[in-house]
């Protein structure tokens, strides 16, 4: 499970069925497949174009306990968002914020 995170990894959670987990850095979630440690899907990416416009970072990321398809991030501007797979990998147009 090498290269794809470029900062240092604040969280970890496993998927309720135990096929996938998370990986969190300050700036990208991404999704692994236990039985496949070459390929990872980038779920989130705070990255801004230039490093000097940089305004937050995910402080945390969590599974729901019972579905495989939600999860949960918190950012350090104060939000928790929720995202389902279901309706999209991109957390941008389809995650609600709290």
């Amino acid at each position: 499970f090498k290269n794809c995170h470029n900062y240092n990894i604040n969280s970890l959670s496993v998927s309720p069925d135990g096929e996938n987990f998370l990986s969190s850095d300050d700036l990208c979630i991404n999704l692994w497949n236990v039985e496949n440690n070459i390929v990872a899907f980038n779920l989130v990416d705070l990255k801004p174009p230039k490093m000097e416009e940089l305004s937050e970072v995910i402080t945390f990321v969590e599974y729901h306990p019972k579905r495989s398809d939600i999860f949960l991030f918190s950012s350090s501007k104060g939000y928790i968002c929720y995202c389902d797979l279901r309706v999209s990998s991109k957390f941008a147009q389809h995650a609600t914020k709290f």
